[in-house]
């Protein structure tokens, strides 16, 4: 598996291509981000999937201020991690 180097600015742990609230790379982001601002663990067979720190991403607290959106984003993340999960599995 690739890997890439930290993408956290060690000062206050916000990430190195988040400028003015917005992705300078957004187009090639790492698989990490498709997830938008969840992350997520695997434990077995089983994917443990929550919210990044805001400090990570600041596009946390507006999922916390809306829950409409949150639903939604968890929605797309689910399923990305998902997909992801599955791929990576299958070429073990």
């Amino acid at each position: 598996m690739e890997r890439l180097p930290c993408c956290q600015d060690p000062r206050d742990g916000s990430c190195i291509f988040c400028h003015g609230n917005r992705c300078s790379i957004h187009t090639i982001r790492p698989e990490t981000c498709r997830a938008g601002p969840f992350t997520f663990d695997v434990k077995g067979d089983v994917i443990e999937i929550f919210l990044k720190y805001e400090t990570i991403c600041p596009v946390v607290r507006l999922l916390e201020d809306v829950p409409e959106a949150y639903e939604h984003q968890s929605d797309l993340a689910k399923k990305s991690i998902t997909h992801l999960s599955h791929t990576l599995r299958m070429r073990n």
